[in-house]
């Protein structure tokens, strides 16, 4: 300590120190901005919460679409007397097989939520499609 007066003089930082916490106070912002998120790629899902839907996926969710547009929901006093009865006829339009397999025995109920058998339903109408494609190239081939 200088004359007794108990003050710490300050160091000076050297430049290169001080220009490597600058550099890395940037790199953070940067790797944190939306920006630097993963833009795609495969099997990444790109933005938070939206995925990059196959064509299966696709037909699936459009199949979905036309069967609550259609006459055999929509005209059908059972499937619109509540929303779960329409959910149960919408499911059973675009898949009688893989509806039976699969929520037949246990129709969905007021407030159900059951992701695991809805996963299991759309796994299942996967398959059927890429089933009925393969019997129609072996057709076709066989043609």
């Amino acid at each position: 300590m200088r004359g007794g007066s108990g003050v710490v003089p300050l160091r000076r930082v050297p430049c290169r120190r001080w220009l490597l916490c600058l550099f890395v106070f940037f790199a953070a912002v940067l790797a944190t901005s939306p920006s630097a998120e993963a833009k795609g790629g495969k099997g990444s899902r790109g933005r938070r919460g939206k995925t990059n839907l196959g064509g299966l996926d696709k037909e699936y969710y459009m199949l979905r679409e036309e069967c609550s547009k259609s006459e055999a929901v929509l005209g059908s006093a059972n499937c619109t007397s509540s929303d779960v009865m329409r959910e149960n006829c919408v499911l059973e339009c675009v898949s009688p097989e893989c509806y039976a397999e699969v929520y037949a025995q246990d129709p969905l109920e007021e407030g159900e939520l059951d992701t695991t058998r809805g996963r299991l339903f759309r796994v299942c109408v996967r398959n059927a499609k890429k089933r009925r494609e393969a019997e129609r190239k072996q057709q076709d081939q066989e043609l």
